[in-house]
């Protein structure tokens, strides 16, 4: 083997391309690379968190691995579910139908090239008839895979083949490059073989006899013959498809090897693979696969140390009538072990890269080394360029006026770091490299397919060419009142839809990395809070034009060592928090008397705030007229503190503590966190927070649930941070037996019981031994717990805090529990899994009816819903026949009412009940005609006979008035509804009145504090005003 040393070269490269990619020194930090290191990088700490975080929510409960035959059974029953499916919830998508996701296949159709197959690693087939302009799913292959006969069915593309004739082949699996660092696979990726369809255009699927249930990792054809395929993967050798069912073992290449790449010349001659054996072992042959050379032992092609390899072969000969080929090593541990070229049929090889240099790291950053995970090498037409790909794209060109094969120089030509509209933009993360022809190369990326037009060396441009290809992999999701959805993505960022216009699908990028949990926020659905890894939070008021970074407190780097690499949030909010302690300084500008209504402005948002003054409110002024002038000087005004009543919680972790603040939405305030209690190195990978703002709950990594109580009525620091509960050192005085208490027993003291009887006059609850107060309010209780198994999503019934879900991940156990005692001493949670299959579930809601017994979950192959909770005999219903068996990774319903809304569009509420899955493959989906969904009470466009209609004093204490306007006699009704929908008064019901206008008296003393709509109908015409009861 020739080598050429080419540092010189390289080095001088690098210098000149600075300038061509260089960054401002303000780089939006939402740009970070998120780095999937196969192999364990042991110098970098959590550079495999997102794939160590699959491993967590899929691994078996018994062995502590994932277990893909346990999945593989699960899948079965869910098809036979699907086949037999009973439920009406039905899905519709939301997108995003413009970002992509994860692609490791792409075949372009050799009779014509705007035909276009792709395929993801977890959503499916898709085709383009167009070049990519739009790409539609092949709704036959998953039809295939849901009614595969002898094997599991798999959406996890990992190659594709068109053949001569135009049979179109599909093979599945993947785990070798998306396993973690023990190769046990992420769950999601597993193989069924290869599966083809006779034509690209009245599709068909039947699978290749022999091939149920294997990793397949690369199909090539032979397009020197009809429906000839080869393929290759783990432990299945070499193998030759003819005529769609004949399949024959090559002899020299071992029949169970575990071969990762193969590549065939254009004339079915020069062939090229590398076997998994103590390293790369590197064969070749020239007749068609009847001989085979091995490079390993011959020296030319020498793989020690090597974990993967990659080849091409030019599509025409050189001037030698024979191909040039190329290859590229990745290490063991991920970083480049160098790139070799041949041109005379791959017998010699010399070397045109080194192993990585400190200037030469195309699969490396100063973090982490992918060339496990992303590795791509392709020849240009003429064999005269190279490209590889990594982390981003690397040309090298062979010096044309040079006589060696070997030299050329190196060019970076794309960079993931850019803005997307900038030419040289191309998404991290490569996977295939496939000519469109001799100036057009389709990439296959973590961010789907893009296109690189233009010559070789730098001069060439990308355009994304992803309309219609929803394979986006989503972590977890949030929604608005207004129909906004964000969602936070593997490898593409948070991503976010307005909903400005209902029907797009298309979604933008408001924050970078790896996306994980948000929120939009119901009081101004313009206002959202987005996470990416390690304790990084951010909030935005504006739909992400600005941003802030709220982080947690943390003694580490926000981003890298600050709590887990999953951030797991929950935010809830309450508009009407009567009780509220947080106050506001409202000093008037003139003088006020009692029965005037105050407008103050919430520190969230400054939403409006209306007060009745039930005192006289006085600005103490001077005049003095000088000559035609007068001068008014204010000496003072009498002020008033007000009630805050928009209040809302949020909580995480960062460190090893749970944090909660109730200053997330208040966007002109920097968030007082207050530390609810230690984890002790146990990361929360679920929060949810009770919606009357109650109870806080928090689920772990390792099966452990805990109730934080007593939040309603903690406003402070020292109501509500660990840092200020008594501790086994105080000494406490019972007040009821003025008994001294001391030691470990105060840990025990639940100190909600205490938060009414602060005054020392009380003969109740505790205080220090000086009689001081104790402010301390909450309670943290370990309610239940299933050690070994990672808790995935809680859910809390809207209407009643005591039914809660808890729903886990893995296999080889129960994944559902349930409990109707939640906010007890002592709770009990019941599983009812029934008959569910044995699967990870990753998102559960209970239904916001409360006449239903419903419960939503998502799993690891859809949607699931059960109507009769009956613990062992649960029945579960599969919900698939839009989505699929799509990993759902997150579920949530908008439980809240509708709401007109308020000036601003805040308070907002137009998808009552709603119900989103969050896919891991698939995109975003919606669901609407699930149960009894209550109807608004909307007014009239027009009306003929009520004139007007208005309610005042308001807000109300007991008393208001009710006054309307008549055009023409006619009977009337008056009810007043909750903010639910249901009637809870009739002041009048069919009674005359005659025209004019009227004052009705209306008493609210019995009703509880809360918002109510009251409604005005007269023949078919109805008004509806609101008003809230103080």
């Amino acid at each position: 083997m020739k080598k050429t040393i080419i540092y010189p070269i390289l080095i001088i490269v690098i210098i000149i391309s600075i300038s061509f990619f260089s960054k401002s020194s303000n780089e939006d930090y939402s740009r970070k690379y998120n780095y999937k290191s196969i192999l364990n990088i042991e110098s970098v700490t959590g550079a495999n968190g997102a794939i160590d975080y699959k491993n967590l929510i899929y691994k078996d409960f018994n062995t502590g691995k994932v277990e893909l035959s346990k999945l593989a059974s699960a899948k079965d029953l869910v098809r036979q579910k699907m086949i037999s499916r009973s439920s009406s919830l039905s899905f519709v998508e939301e997108g995003p139908d413009n970002v992509g996701g994860r692609t490791r296949a792409i075949a372009i159709h050799p009779d014509d090239e705007n035909v276009m197959f792709a395929g993801s690693v977890s959503g499916g087939l898709f085709k383009t008839v167009n070049a990519g302009q739009n790409w539609v799913r092949v709704q036959e292959f998953d039809d295939a895979m849901i009614n595969s006969a002898i094997g599991t069915g798999s959406l996890s593309i990992s190659s594709i083949a068109i053949t001569k004739n135009g049979a179109l082949y599909i093979a599945t699996g993947g785990n070798k490059y998306e396993g973690s660092v023990n190769n046990e696979g992420s769950g999601i990726t597993s193989g069924d073989g290869i599966w083809y369809s006779v034509s690209t255009d009245n599709f068909s699927f039947l699978q290749v006899p022999n091939t149920n249930n294997k990793d397949i990792l690369k199909l090539q054809s032979d397009i020197t013959l009809d429906n000839t395929v080869y393929y290759v993967g783990m432990g299945v050798g070499l193998n030759k498809i003819t005529n769609y069912t004949t399949t024959q073992s090559i002899s020299g290449i071992s029949n169970n090897s575990t071969i990762g790449d193969f590549k065939i010349s254009e004339d079915g001659q020069v062939m090229i693979l590398g076997i998994d054996l103590g390293g790369v072992r590197s064969w070749s042959s020239q007749d068609g696969g009847l001989t085979w050379t091995d490079l390993h032992s011959n020296g030319q092609l020498q793989g020690f140390g090597m974990g993967r390899s990659e080849y091409a072969i030019s599509k025409n000969k050189n001037s030698d009538e024979k191909y040039t080929l190329y290859c590229i090593f990745s290490t063991s541990g991920g970083v480049l072990g160098g790139v070799y070229r041949s041109i005379d049929n791959g017998v010699t090889w010399g070397q045109i890269a080194p192993g990585s240099t400190t200037n030469f790291t195309p699969l490396s950053t100063s973090r982490s080394s992918q060339g496990k995970y992303d590795l791509v090498i392709t020849s240009r037409p003429d064999g005269q360029e190279c490209i590889i790909g990594g982390i981003d794209l690397w040309s090298w060109v062979h010096t044309s006026s040079s006589s060696d094969p070997f030299n050329g120089q190196w060019y970076p030509i794309s960079s993931w770091s850019v803005d997307p509209i900038v030419p040289i933009y191309i998404h991290a993360d490569n996977h295939r490299l496939v000519w469109k022809n001799n100036n057009q190369l389709v990439v296959g990326n973590d961010g789907g397919v893009q296109i690189r037009t233009g010559s070789s060396g730098t001069s060439q441009f990308g355009a994304v060419i992803n309309k219609g290809y929803n394979i986006t992999q989503f972590y977890s999701m949030a929604f608005g009142g207004n129909g906004s959805v964000i969602a936070g993505a593997q490898d593409n960022g948070t991503q976010y839809k307005d909903n400005s216009n209902p029907f797009s699908k298309e979604f933008s990028e408001v924050g970078g990395g790896d996306g994980f949990e948000c929120e939009i926020s119901y009081l101004n659905s313009n206002a959202f809070i987005t996470t990416v890894y390690n304790g990084s939070i951010s909030r935005s008021k504006d739909k992400g034009v600005t941003t802030q970074s709220v982080p947690a407190p943390c003694s580490g780097i926000v981003g890298q060592d600050c709590g887990p690499f999953y951030n797991a949030i929950a935010l809830m909010e309450d508009p009407e928090d009567f009780n509220s302690r947080d106050s506001i300084v409202y000093i008037p500008s003139s003088d006020m008397i009692i029965g005037d209504t105050v407008t103050y402005l919430s520190k969230s948002f400054g939403i409006p705030i209306k007060h009745i003054l039930s005192q006289n409110l006085n600005v103490y002024d001077t005049i003095n007229i000088v000559g035609t002038d007068t001068f008014v000087t204010v000496l003072g005004t009498d002020t008033l503190m007000l009630p805050d009543y928009v209040q809302s919680y949020f909580i995480t972790q960062s460190d090893e503590a749970v944090y909660i603040t109730r200053d997330i939405l208040r966007f002109t305030t920097t968030p007082e966190w207050w530390k609810l209690y230690n984890t002790n190195s146990n990361s929360i990978h679920s929060f949810e927070i009770s919606h009357d703002m109650n109870y806080a709950w928090c689920g772990t990594g390792n099966g452990s649930l805990s109730r934080i109580s007593g939040l309603a009525n903690a406003y402070s620091l020292e109501e509500a941070d660990i840092d200020y509960k008594p501790v086994a050192s105080d000494t406490l005085i019972e007040r009821s037996s003025g008994n001294i208490i001391t030691g470990s027993v105060i840990n025990q003291i639940n100190f909600t019981t205490n938060s009414i009887l602060y005054n020392a006059t009380q003969s109740q609850g505790y205080s220090y031994k000086d009689g001081s107060e104790i402010k301390y309010k909450l309670h943290k209780q370990t309610v239940f717990n299933l050690s070994g198994k990672v808790i995935t999503d809680i859910s809390v019934d809207p209407n009643n805090a005591d039914n809660v879900c808890v729903v886990f991940g893995g296999t080889s156990t129960n994944h559902v529990y349930y409990s109707t005692n939640a906010t007890s001493s002592n709770p009990s949670f019941v599983p009812i899994d029934g008959d569910l299959p044995d699967m990870p579930v990753f998102g559960c809601v209970i239904e916001r009816d409360p006449s239903s017994d419903i419960i939503i979950i998502g799993t690891e192959y859809g949607v699931f819903t059960t109507d009769n909770i009956s613990g062992s005999n649960t029945s579960w219903s599969s919900n698939n026949s839009e989505i699929g068996p799509i990993p759902v990774f997150d579920i949530c319903q908008q439980w809240r009412p509708w709401e007109a809304g308020m000036d601003n569009g805040y308070r907002k509420v137009n998808n009552q009940g709603a119900i989103y899955a969050c896919t891991h493959g698939r995109g975003i989906w919606r669901a609407d005609n699930l149960l009894t969904v209550q109807e608004p009470i909307l007014n009239n466009e027009i009306s003929k006979n009520i004139s007007s209609l208005n309610i005042y004093p308001n807000p109300v204490l007991e008393n208001t008035n009710l006054s309307f306007e008549l055009n023409n006699s006619n009977t009337i009704s008056v009810i007043v509804y909750n903010i639910n929908g249901s009637v809870v008064k009739t002041l009048y019901n069919n009674v005359m009145f005659n025209n004019g206008y009227h004052t009705l008296p209306v008493n609210t003393s019995e009703l509880p504090i809360g918002t109510y709509l009251i409604t005005l109908s007269s023949g078919d015409e109805q008004k509806v005003t609101k008003f809230i009861k103080y």
